[in-house]
Order: C-alpha cells, then structure tokens, then sequence
C-alpha cells in the first residue's frame, strides 16, 4: 500500500541544522527521512533579516561591494 507524504521546509541557520536533524529523526516515522540543507547565498534583505529576526540570529553585517555606498 502506498502512504502519502507531506513536505515540511524550514528556515533556521547553519548553527541550529544538527539539532533540527536530531529532533526530525527522533519523531519521523521512516528510519532515513529525507533531510536537506540549503544555503541561502543571495535573497531579499529584508526577508533574509526577518528570518534572523524569527529564529533569534544576529544579523550579519551586510556585505556592499567595494566602491558602493549602503
């Protein structure tokens, strides 16, 4: 028989990945579920800070190309 299956997506930083792993494991009804990291190299500023702001990150500085003015 065949199951249905539902994507979860969530958004925290690189510091906090492992212990969504672990807590993901431990409640996940498969023995290997899918889990999968994706770095956010670019995005709107804004929603990048309001995540930070979400899941109590610092903001990091932002990075303005040599040359430009903020």
């Amino acid at each position: 028989s065949e199951g249905s299956e539902s994507l979860l997506i969530v958004k925290t930083d690189k510091l906090k990945v492992k212990a969504l792993i672990k807590l993901v494991k431990a409640n996940h009804p498969y023995k290997t579920p899918e889990i999968i990291s994706l770095r956010i190299k670019e995005g709107n500023r804004d929603y990048l800070g309001w995540i930070a702001d979400s899941i109590g990150t610092p903001r990091k500085k932002q990075r303005v190309p040599k040359g430009k003015k903020a």
